[in-house]
């Protein structure tokens, strides 16, 4: 039977992946200009690193660097997906609350919802979200 009902823990997950899609782009950005430019080939002069027990070389980095950027790819493309199959009341709450950081109240208020309905919505937005990324 799956599992229906967020833990605590997945939800703190479902919504800090809401709220990291407000700096999602700009992260993207700042790891591709990080990335070396050059190309990831052997070196066979001998260096600091090589000399102790560090397992860690520059290619290896770009390699982590380049895995990190892809999954930050993914996950925002994800992110985009949602956003556009939400109906639009759930898609003002995903920007009052996790884009701007409003307080329910303002959001309630400036949605122009009942206090219900909109709890009901973000709970479902959550859902859907934790859904998505394997968290439910």
């Amino acid at each position: 039977m799956q599992q229906t009902e967020l833990t605590k823990q997945d939800r703190k997950k479902a919504e800090k992946l809401l709220r990291s899609y407000r700096n999602m782009d700009a992260i993207i950005e700042s790891m591709e200009k990080d990335l070396p430019e050059t190309k990831m080939t052997v070196n066979y002069e001998a260096s600091e690193s090589q000399r102790s027990n560090q397992f860690s070389s520059q290619v290896e980095n770009i390699v982590m660097i380049r895995d990190t950027l892809y999954q930050k790819k993914i996950t925002k493309a994800k992110l985009d997906i949602l956003y556009k199959s939400m109906r639009e009341v759930q898609q003002k709450i995903w920007v009052y609350a996790y884009v701007d950081g409003a307080y329910d109240d303002l959001a309630i208020g400036e949605i122009g919802v009942s206090r219900n309905r909109y709890y009901r919505e973000k709970s479902s937005l959550i859902k859907t979200v934790a859904e998505a990324f394997y968290l439910i």
